[in-house]
């Protein structure tokens, strides 16, 4: 069968007459009759029973009609399928966002960016620190916004300034008795939930207890390893444990009542945001300008400030 033959079976079974499908069909009520009798002839079937007042589907007749409105169903699906291969957005700009201040501080940034270059489009590949950089080293990104400080060679990191680290438990006991500033020394044989562990996060908090307390990661409690914020939030909500969220994060939590802030008797734990691109290697003109565009346009009050909050 073919394709045209399945819209006269189709249209034949949606209207009340062979002359309301013919007008369907855009063809002639005589034309009609002529190609469903080829049909029946090509499937040696007797597919309609001819009545004065039209056709009526045989039990044949019904089977293909069946048939006839599934394969018109698979045709449909199969063109949207077909179009969307053709369909494409090739970006001016690829720029790498880390998962949490890359995320927050982008999107809003471009979006002034781009009130004053409606023309200039931009994909923005957000990941975790490690598969950011692979991408930048294979020149799959004009340049990233990344937390922390990576020891890869051969890129060029471009200090926007630092952020803060927050404890964040769950507002129950034991964490809610905790008299703050809690010394650190008291967290560590409580239940600890950690961030994925590739993107630098717990090399952040390593290095500061490390320095700070002479304590590493593997003194705490760590009960699980959460790849995502909102899984974490989710666990230190639920009170499987505390952990340690980048100061953008936890300003989207922070006045719920489930969640408390811990405060530490140490330093406030700092990390890096810096803009990074590959060394040597020059950009697109429209890469180099939203560049300089993010150096100049990040609001002054979004990094730490010895001590203030945002």
């Amino acid at each position: 069968m073919y394709l045209d033959e399945i819209e006269i079976i189709k249209a034949v079974s949606e209207s009340k007459s062979l002359s309301q499908a013919a007008d369907k069909l855009h063809i002639s009520r005589p034309n009609l009759s002529q190609k469903i009798a080829a049909l029946e002839r090509d499937l040696n079937a007797n597919l309609y029973d001819r009545t004065p007042q039209g056709v009526t589907p045989t039990r044949q007749g019904l089977m293909l009609t069946e048939f006839a409105k599934r394969v018109s169903d698979m045709t449909d699906e199969l063109r949207v399928e077909l179009a969307s291969l053709s369909e494409s957005f090739t970006p001016d700009i690829e720029v790498g966002a880390s998962l949490a201040d890359g995320v927050t501080l982008l999107p809003p940034l471009f979006k002034k960016y781009h009130d004053e270059h409606p023309e200039v489009t931009i994909h923005l590949d957000c990941g975790y620190e490690p598969e950011l950089i692979k991408k930048l080293t294979h020149y799959a990104l004009d340049f990233a916004l990344l937390e922390d400080r990576s020891m890869e060679s051969g890129m060029h990191w471009d200090k926007l300034g630092d952020e803060e680290l927050i404890i964040v438990a769950p507002n129950r006991p034991p964490f809610s008795l905790l008299h703050q500033p809690v010394k650190y020394e008291k967290l560590l044989p409580l239940p600890m939930v950690i961030y994925e562990w590739n993107s630098g996060r717990h090399m952040v908090g390593n290095r500061h207890f490390r320095v700070n307390n002479h304590s590493s990661l593997n003194d705490n409690n760590i009960v699980a390893r959460m790849d995502t914020h909102e899984s974490m939030i989710e666990a230190v909500r639920a009170g499987l444990g505390w952990g340690s969220f980048p100061r953008c994060i936890w300003e989207r939590y922070k006045n719920e009542s489930q969640l408390i802030r811990i405060n530490v008797d140490t330093p406030p734990i700092l990390y890096d945001v810096s803009l990074v691109a590959v060394e040597g290697r020059p950009m697109s003109p429209v890469a180099k300008d939203f560049y300089e565009y993010v150096k100049k346009n990040v609001p002054t009050d979004y990094f730490y400030a010895g001590g203030k909050t945002r």
